[in-house]
């Protein structure tokens, strides 16, 4: 009998943040460091790792995962390596969704998931959030791989509709329906799509005028995933979205918050898009080409626009460096001579307001969203902390 006793793994967390946000003392990259304080192998165990030519069949070690798993004799190893090939790249797809926040570890495992049904799935958010990305991560996680996922914007689905094409709505969508069979269908802005074109998608959904089961010529009927850049009940209400396509395209709906809403993410995507932009433009930059304060200007900007306006940002930060270092004043965001001329006008309490505002953001976002080290940085209590936030009518998901 092989026998190994160890004692308990100690594992000392690093925050993974970057330039000066991140732990003082640390290295350029967060790691998480394992450290087995002692491991003693029987005599059995030594002769057997002396000897790897004799290790035994039910003993294998796996050292892509770093365990010890047991597998019986007639194992095939390609099988096996078939299996944590498709692991890795599952992570790979899901780790696309790039951020730490809560909320967007909810959407990888609810991309995951949704990858096995094929109920129409609509997505809500604000422009540049990452609509499109979640809805071809479910494609590519799903066994709809390698059919087509075929994308079409609203506007381009009303042109058609209105005679660019020569055809009604009805031909248009049966063509779409074609081109997509066994694949996903993303129509993005359904908040646009004509009431004529609401109606015959609503036809689909409900199996009815011929739509029973599939459409013309295809084996099965496509996935459908939608999104909507504007609030459901505020687009129903202003009757751009008919109420009873919105319930029959709602019948699961996920919600990608805007990037002013979880902070803690834009290191991760700002490190990602650096990364992104240097091997496209073949610049050589890291992320301590950054300055404090450029970093700071990053981290208290409200970001409107999302990801992707932070993507388009980094890009343009990358692609007019000089020498690894960026030149901050290429964006006009990043350009103040005078921090404090936002109160000028302003009564006392109104600064002060502002001001905690500000601190308490900035506090949230180096802390990755952490209310006790938050406080503790700004010297305040977390009762003190948690009171103002409320006040502020902060947001820390």
């Amino acid at each position: 009998m092989v026998v190994i006793r160890c004692n308990k793994i100690k594992i000392d967390p690093v925050i993974n943040l970057f330039g000066k946000h991140r732990d003082r003392g640390s290295g350029s990259t967060s790691v998480m460091t394992l450290k087995n304080q002692s491991c003693e192998f029987s005599d059995e165990l030594t002769r057997v790792a002396r000897n790897p030519g004799k290790i035994p069949e039910f003993f294998l070690r796996d050292y892509n995962r770093g365990n010890y798993c047991k597998a019986s004799s007639n194992s095939d190893d390609s099988t096996m390596g078939e299996v944590y090939a498709a692991d890795y790249s599952v992570r790979k797809i899901v780790g696309r969704i790039i951020g730490v926040s809560p909320s967007i570890v909810r959407l990888r495992r609810a991309a995951r998931k949704l990858a096995k049904v094929d109920e129409t799935v609509l997505i809500t958010g604000e422009p540049g959030t990452g609509k499109r990305l979640l809805a071809r991560t479910i494609h590519q996680l799903s066994a709809r791989r390698e059919a087509p996922f075929i994308e079409v914007h609203s506007g381009h689905l009303c042109l058609q509709h209105n005679g660019f094409s020569n055809g009604s709505s009805e031909s248009v969508l049966i063509d779409l329906l074609e081109k997509s069979a066994d694949g996903v269908l993303y129509i993005s802005r359904i908040e646009e799509l004509a009431p004529e074109i609401q109606i015959e998608l609503l036809a689909y959904l409900g199996g009815e005028n011929g739509y029973s089961k599939r459409a013309p010529g295809m084996s099965r009927r496509p996935h459908l995933i939608l999104s909507c850049e504007t609030e459901p009940d505020e687009a129903i209400s202003s009757k751009k979205l008919r109420s009873d396509f919105f319930y029959a395209a709602s019948k699961i709906m996920l919600n990608v918050p805007p990037l002013r809403y979880r902070k803690q993410d834009i290191p991760h995507l700002v490190e990602h898009f650096i990364r992104q932009a240097g091997t496209r433009l073949e610049t050589d930059i890291d992320f301590q080409g950054i300055s404090d304060e450029v970093y700071d200007a990053l981290m208290a900007y409200e970001w409107r626009g999302n990801v992707a306006e932070l993507e388009n940002s980094i890009t343009t930060l990358v692609a007019t460096s000089e020498q690894g270092k960026v030149v901050p004043e290429i964006l006009p965001f990043l350009q103040e001579t005078e921090p404090l001329r936002p109160l000028q006008g302003k009564s006392l309490p109104e600064a002060i307001a502002m001001v905690e505002d500000y601190l308490l953001r900035k506090a949230l976002g180096r802390f990755e969203g952490n209310q006790t080290r938050a406080a503790q940085f700004l010297k305040i209590s977390e009762a003190s902390l948690r009171y103002k936030l409320k006040k502020y009518n902060i947001l820390n998901k």
